[in-house]
């Protein structure tokens, strides 16, 4: 992060980035010193080490990702008032973390709420989900054509609806974009099926290394593939799509044009 600074010529000497061991941001007092007097913060902190780091230390990454997080600031009486701050309970963390399942992806089915971390299944999340749905606070969701059963909290349901219905232009998703991520849902609501090929055997893509799934007005309709040159341009590698409006060609020339501005800037 400094080096992309200060090849934008920001001084080094106005480059404030402590390290963990310098200030720990797990402590509120250090987050408020680390941004006291600062015009500008970049928040890009974080305890993970990619996909590797997160397969063989499932717990910790539990621990780190919502016990520091919640401790921290979800039970405050007030953010100012540190005096009422007190610990969450394993109950509440627990309720946090079967909730942000649904925050996250919108529509739930039962393998997504257990996956997530590898001792998930201790938590009792299937009991929950059982008790919510008998509360009324998650409701079942059946897809027309599709054996799978979703869930999706009470007060989403109008927001879900309206969400594709409304949905108008193109946008290019990452591979672990929330509206895809669990490739079920690409395969039940979009009829599409994806796979993120980056770490399959080259002689054994089937798109290529990178696709990314193409959303445009409410529908997948294809993947692309694309990488950065030198001169900061995008360079298409790759697009397949049964998509061939004029609408559609616009709409993908000025999403690659705002990329460009984007990795430019």
């Amino acid at each position: 992060m400094k080096n992309l600074l200060e090849k934008r010529r920001v001084p080094r000497k106005n480059i404030y980035a402590p390290s963990s061991k310098k200030l720990d941001l797990t402590v509120w007092k250090n987050c408020k010193q680390a941004v006291k007097n600062k015009n500008i913060v970049i928040h890009a902190a974080a305890r993970i080490g990619g996909i590797g780091f997160s397969s063989s230390k499932p717990g910790k990454i539990f621990y780190l990702t919502v016990k520091d997080s919640i401790d921290s600031a979800y039970h405050w009486k007030s953010r100012r008032d540190e005096k009422n701050m007190k610990k969450a309970s394993y109950e509440e963390l627990v309720g946090f973390y079967f909730r942000s399942a649904f925050d996250y992806l919108g529509i739930v089915r039962k393998p997504f709420l257990s996956h997530r971390i590898g001792y998930s299944d201790n938590l009792k999340l299937f009991s929950i989900l059982e008790e919510s749905c008998r509360k009324g606070d998650i409701v079942k969701l059946e897809v027309e054509g599709a054996a799978t059963t979703y869930y999706a909290t009470a007060d989403s349901l109008s927001e879900i609806e309206g969400s594709l219905r409304g949905h108008e232009g193109l946008n290019i998703l990452p591979p672990l974009d929330p509206l895809i991520i669990d490739r079920r849902v690409l395969k039940d609501v979009f009829d599409f099926e994806y796979t993120w090929e980056a770490y399959v055997p080259k002689d054994k893509r089937k798109f290529g290394y990178y696709g990314m799934s193409l959303l445009y007005n409410g529908r997948i309709v294809g993947q692309i593939e694309f990488r950065r040159t030198k001169a900061g341009k995008v360079d298409l590698v790759k697009l397949e799509t049964n998509e061939k409006t004029k609408g559609f060609k616009k709409a993908l020339g000025l999403e690659i044009e705002r990329l460009e501005k984007l990795i430019s800037s």
